[in-house]
């Protein structure tokens, strides 16, 4: 898709197409919505919202071609299943955004467990840096939180 700049304050910046600003205003009105939810229920209803709309996007055959790569005797019905799922985790997470502010390794029902939580306060009192490493499954980006809780800058570095 070309965009065309536009004048904008000192310079020419490119127009946004108006198909990324209704996403953008879709999401956020999705994102208001799960925050009025719980954490549970906002979870079920973004995997479920995902798992149905999912599998029709463009994108989804991507994920299948990739899948039949991997797995080259693959049934469609096993393909179908593990798209549906991919999608259902995928819109879990998501929704989880509007509830970021109730993961807390720290605080008792914080919904997160960080192992060796104690070793990295003891780091952290040395005044060494800490790298976490870890898998790209769930919501992997919770994983910074611990640090970020105690007020240290944080980066996170993935592959997509």
């Amino acid at each position: 898709m070309t965009r065309q700049p536009v004048r904008e304050g000192r310079g020419m910046v490119e127009a946004i197409p108006v198909k990324w600003r209704l996403e953008a205003t879709i999401l956020r009105l999705l994102l208001c919505g799960f925050g009025l939810l719980g954490v549970e229920r906002a979870s079920a209803m973004g995997g479920a919202i995902a798992r149905v709309v999912g599998p029709k996007l463009g994108v989804s055959k991507r994920a299948a071609h990739n899948l039949k790569l991997i797995f080259p005797d693959i049934t469609d019905e096993a393909l179908a299943r593990i798209t549906r799922e991919m999608w259902e985790n995928l819109g879990r997470t998501a929704a989880e955004y509007a509830h970021l502010d109730k993961f807390d390794p720290y605080r008792e029902g914080g919904r997160i467990l960080v192992r060796n939580l104690d070793r990295l306060d003891d780091l952290l009192t040395e005044g060494r840096g800490v790298i976490f490493v870890g898998g790209h499954l769930g919501n992997w980006e919770l994983q910074t939180i611990a640090a970020a809780r105690k007020g240290i800058p944080v980066m996170a570095v993935y592959r997509a």
